[in-house]
């Protein structure tokens, strides 16, 4: 890249950070401004502030209509500095699609919709031997007389209703809450028409082929799917403190499921996962011994609704209104956060400071330090916090007050370490469960690494001669393997009965047919398909067994897969294929 070439480029960066710092701060304009705007802006500063608390820790204001006047200023001398320099530099075409993906997704989330934003917090309550802090927390965002179109205002509920009936139905054991109305159908045919129509030529086809994919899998529009979701969405999470010290977390999530479209959809795709079974109106996961005995979590149909939960119990909480002595909205702690806040909205969020308690007993419980070491900081950032948010459609604009152990500004704070802290949690868990689930595998084909060398020991050298469980059971039948529970992976473990096994009750594939003379490399057991994340787990003849980064949909691609790393001889390679392709059509693997 010649200098001209990063002359140019960099101020053409230049030219767009700068425009998005004054997107982010709110920008100010040194345009000269007439009386008439002054006054128009005169107005506009009282109408927002109006809808704020004064006197207090936090108090912003910003108006728009300059900041995107310069926007597009910016933009156009962008676009004609690309035009002028498109000749000389072939990366012009990559940084004027980024200028327009910017400017279109502003324009699709409607953010240049947005004509001011103010935001306040007072303090309202203080008792810190007690409760602590609290704030009362206001953001007004006007979009002015213009009916507006973006995503944003989709997102946050067309009407207001009262909240009354859904916060009356919250027990007392409520650690979080929300409900919310949300419409996937209309943001489907927003995001598709955008597509469609929008100034990206490449992206055109792609919702008409999302759905014409959907339709091939599941037999359904998603279209049709995606619309009997509009509704009110509601979200509960409860703590409840066992005498024994320790906490019992549970969660449930109720959509909309108009016309059984939705609940239709999740059993196609339910069916085709091995640890879920289906029936008419519940979908239920596979039982886990590693569960606690009250998990049973579960998808429900419940007339025109579809209930995810972690166990009946808590499905149960959102349906029914509890007594006033069982209830949350009576509780002194709730009613503390919901002093003067309106509960007529378009939804509201609900965190307690039960969370931050439950968290706490929960970080006691964990034996990886690490897990133990996150879940700690995330209760710490979530001790004593807590607060009380309603979201309100004014005529021009959107309100939302909260009362919340911190105002806007140390929230914003809070949020963002509690949202990194959130992030790093679920990360290390998924890692450090499925680095625990492939260890246990190993340990588990050891073990019956051992229990074939006992059955060839008394059988002149020879495995098994049938594949898969049948060669499994001869184990059993002679004594050769007396722990049923190491033929499943532990990634995903099944009740094993006492009689015969049967094929689902085995998390692996067995090759029978070998001594214990033959090729040292040769295959005697391997995961199953689908037991871990781009990994193969394999029990060779001569009792070692080796971990392998590998993606083996099926028995024929895990022999392939083998013999590029050992190059078997064409007699082995084979007996080897004609084992599996056998087994891939027995096991229907694909």
């Amino acid at each position: 890249m010649n200098k001209h070439d990063r002359g140019w480029q960099w101020s053409i960066w230049s030219s767009l950070g700068v425009a998005g710092i004054m997107m982010m701060s709110g920008g100010c304009s040194t345009a000269t401004t007439s009386n008439a705007s002054r006054n128009d802006d005169l107005q506009q500063f009282n109408h927002v502030t109006a809808q704020l608390d004064r006197g207090g820790s936090f108090y912003a204001y910003g108006n728009n209509k300059y900041l995107y006047a310069q926007l597009a200023e910016s933009f156009e001398s962008t676009r004609k500095l690309l035009e002028t320099n498109s000749a000389t530099s072939p990366g012009s075409g990559k940084i004027l699609l980024a200028c327009n993906a910017f400017k279109a997704g502003i324009e699709l989330l409607g953010i240049q919709e947005i004509q001011a934003v103010g935001g306040s917090s007072v303090l309202c309550e203080s008792e810190p031997g007690k409760h602590g802090n609290l704030f009362r927390n206001r953001i007004y965002i006007t979009y002015g007389q213009n009916q507006p179109t973006g995503l944003l205002w989709q997102l946050t509920g067309k009407e207001n209703h009262s909240l009354t009936t859904e916060l009356n139905r919250l027990p007392a054991s409520t650690a979080a809450a929300f409900s919310w109305e949300v419409e996937p159908g209309e943001l489907w045919a927003r995001i598709k028409d955008f597509s469609v129509n929008g100034p990206f030529p490449t992206f055109r086809m792609i919702p008409l082929m999302a759905e014409m994919n959907f339709t091939g899998c599941y037999r359904q529009a998603l279209p049709e799917v995606l619309a009997s979701m509009n509704g009110t969405w509601r979200g509960l999470i409860t703590a409840d403190f066992e005498k024994d010290g320790q906490v019992r977390l549970g969660a449930a999530l109720i959509l909309p499921g108009k016309d059984r479209a939705f609940f239709d959809f999740l059993k196609k795709w339910a069916a085709k996962q091995p640890n879920m079974t289906v029936g008419p109106d519940e979908i239920a996961f596979k039982p886990n011994y590693r569960m606690p005995l009250w998990y049973r979590p579960a998808i429900r149909l419940d007339g025109d609704q579809v209930v995810f939960s972690t166990d009946l119990s808590v499905a149960e909480l959102l349906r029914q209104t509890p007594k006033p002595e069982t209830g949350l909205l009576n509780s002194p702690e709730f009613q503390r956060f919901a002093q003067n806040i309106p509960q007529t909205g378009t939804g509201f969020a609900l965190v307690s400071p039960r969370l931050g308690r439950a968290l706490a007993t929960l970080q006691e419980s964990q034996q990886e330090e690490q897990s133990r070491h996150l879940i700690g900081m995330l209760a710490q950032n979530h001790r004593d916090k807590g607060f009380f948010c309603v979201v309100r459609r004014e005529s021009d604009g959107i309100l939302i007050t909260a009362n919340n152990t911190e105002d806007l500004r140390m929230m914003i704070g809070h949020t963002a370490v509690a949202s990194s802290l959130i992030g790093m949690f679920l990360t290390v868990a998924g890692n450090g469960q499925e680095t625990s689930n492939r260890n246990a595998c190993t340990i588990n084909l050891r073990q019956l690494g051992l229990a074939l060398k006992h059955y060839a020991h008394n059988h002149h050298g020879q495995f098994p001669e049938r594949d898969n469980v049948a060669g499994l059971n001869v184990l059993l039948k002679e004594k050769a393997l007396t722990d049923r529970h190491v033929i499943q992976c532990p990634a995903h473990p099944q009740p094993v009965g006492k009689n015969e096994l049967r094929e689902a009750d085995s998390g692996y594939l067995y090759l029978g047919g070998f001594g214990e003379g033959a090729n040292r490399n040769l295959p005697l057991l391997c995961d199953k398909p689908g037991n871990h994340r781009k990994a193969l787990n394999v029990l060779f003849v001569d009792g070692r067994v080796a971990r392998f980064i590998a993606d083996c949909p099926n028995c024929v691609r895990t022999v392939e897969f083998l013999n590029s790393e050992f190059g078997y001889s064409p007699e082995e390679l084979n007996f080897l294929l004609a084992k599996a392709k056998k087994i891939d059509q027995e096991l229907k693997y694909k």
